[in-house]
């Protein structure tokens, strides 16, 4: 028993158990893409409807975040993951089995509320077992790691949804995730090493981060850029697939998963072009933003005549959307170390803020905008929502400070 223990506190395996909950996190993030027929067929709902009901994942996610840094702090990773854990298996449950609308939008915030801390406690738990050196290689394996839990809810959830139902499939999931927050709890440790010494009290200026241009700005892209590609990536993108070239789920599911594929590469890839190649965080997301948009254009203004080509494109726009991860890198060099960590907290609310707005404001437009149109129409005119607010990030990018002085 005692080296079984022993081996369970490996650093590496506890580090695998925490992201098995981001894992899921991001799982849930992006399922209702798959499923959005059948919730739509099942509850009777208008797009506005289903925009609310995936946002409501978001809605509380972003609320959290004021929250979550100082609980994590306070009482550690480990017992903080686990029972937001347990919410987020509670939320996923009703989620699967509601009977109505209104029973299953609060079983999809329940798990954005118990997932919320599933990131934040992973880079905490780096932060305890791991040297400082190794930081930010392992937070962006950690980001990569999340996008395979979106890759999973595309295709493979498309196959399983055939098969058991999105009911049974997402209940599925929601004991899956019951079994990541239980070997959290059980099979992990945060007290490797203490911060007591590093544990000041320090009075941090809010003000100075909220209403610095600087930070409104990159906050304002990642507003921007989170939003949108969630949009495309955790909702619109399923819907515009099937109903716009009448595409099965499982395909729709196949060409879904080259998003998630092209950001685990290319988020590396553009760290690196950060990091060793132009050294500069500003370039990166200008360049970053500008591809990122040119894919919404061709997505808004092209049929394309054999379904195929979709993969390509589905695959850049992973791919271009890697650089956003550089924007909380930039946000953390232009404050001082003492508030840097609370200027990323606040840069992730408003990321995960434009991840609910934009996906519930598609809804509308889908729904009133463009109520007398059908197909590509639909879809297009609505993602013009999309490309203002990522033209209006790139022409305030111009603006932003490099670094610090």
């Amino acid at each position: 028993m005692p080296a079984f223990l022993t081996f369970m506190k490996n650093r590496y395996l506890i580090l695998l158990t925490f992201l098995s909950m981001y894992f899921m996190s991001y799982f849930f993030r992006v399922s209702t893409a798959v499923i959005a027929p059948d919730l739509i067929n099942d509850f009777k709902i208008s797009p506005k409807e289903l925009g609310l009901l995936s946002s409501a994942y978001f809605y509380t996610f972003a609320a959290a975040q004021f929250f979550i840094g100082p609980l994590l702090d306070k009482k550690g990773p480990r017992i903080v993951v686990f029972l937001f854990g347990l919410i987020a298996s509670l939320g996923a449950f009703i989620f699967a089995l509601g009977q109505s609308f209104t029973v299953s939008l609060l079983g999809r915030a329940l798990i954005g509320l118990g997932v919320s801390c599933a990131y934040m406690g992973t880079l905490k738990i780096i932060s305890i077992w791991f040297e400082p050196s190794k930081f930010a290689t392992l937070s962006s394996t950690a980001m990569a790691f999340g996008n395979i839990g979106a890759l999973s809810a595309a295709a493979p959830l498309a196959y399983l949804t055939s098969i058991f139902g999105w009911r049974g499939s997402l209940s599925f999931f929601a004991f899956i995730t019951l079994t990541s927050a239980l070997a959290i709890l059980f099979f992990t440790d945060d007290k490797f090493k203490t911060d007591k010494k590093r544990v000041t009290t320090i009075n941090i200026p809010y003000r100075k981060i909220l209403f610095d241009k600087n930070f409104l700005i990159i906050a304002f892209m990642e507003f921007s850029w989170f939003g949108s590609f969630m949009a495309i990536q955790g909702l619109w993108g399923g819907p515009y697939l099937i109903e716009n070239y009448n595409l099965p789920k499982t395909a729709a599911g196949n060409i879904l998963s080259m998003i998630s594929i092209g950001f685990i590469l290319g988020a590396p890839v553009w760290g690196y072009i950060s990091d060793k190649v132009l050294n500069s965080r500003k370039k990166v997301i200008i360049i970053g933003l500008s591809i990122f948009l040119l894919t919404f254009i061709v997505l808004s203004n092209i049929f394309f005549e054999h379904a195929s080509a979709l993969y390509l494109i589905f695959f850049i726009f992973g791919l271009a959307g890697g650089f956003g991860v550089t924007g909380y890198a930039h946000v953390k060099e232009l404050f001082p170390a003492e508030i840097s960590g609370t200027a990323m907290s606040y840069v992730n609310f408003f990321a995960i803020l434009g991840a609910a707005i934009l996906q519930h404001f598609i809804g509308y437009a889908i729904e009133y905008i463009n109520l007398e149109n059908s197909g590509h129409n639909k879809f297009s005119t609505s993602f013009i929502i999309c490309e203002i607010f990522i033209f209006i990030s790139l022409a305030l990018y111009l603006f932003v400070k490099e670094k610090s002085v």
